[in-house]
């Protein structure tokens, strides 16, 4: 199903539609729930050539506060999550958070 999503919105310049997808590739593939990816910062990812590494500071299950980093992988079909990262957002570098709001102004998104 992913797969098919993707193929569909593949060559889509609309924002919101790579953000979405973006979101749920992530969240699918690092079994994130909601409020971890919402939590996420861009001083959070590190860029690899072959991987992404999320750090998550804190979490429910995290008992000793220490956190975790996650590791997703590149893949070789149209649903991988490294590319949709690098599509939506190039190279990481701030303390703003990951997956913010967009705001959409006459047909532009931003």
């Amino acid at each position: 199903m992913l797969i098919e999503l993707c193929e569909m919105f593949i060559d889509s310049d609309n924002l919101l539609n790579v953000r979405h997808l973006t979101t749920i590739l992530i969240g699918y593939s690092g079994f994130f729930k909601f409020d971890k990816l919402s939590s996420i910062t861009y001083n959070d990812v590190e860029v690899k050539d072959s991987y992404l590494f999320l750090n998550i500071r804190k979490s429910k299950t995290d008992q000793y506060r220490q956190g975790n980093q996650i590791r997703i992988s590149k893949d070789i079909t149209s649903a991988c999550p490294y590319a949709m990262f690098n599509i939506f957002f190039g190279s990481p570098g701030s303390n703003h958070f990951l997956f913010r709001q967009i705001f959409r102004s006459g047909g532009v998104s931003k």
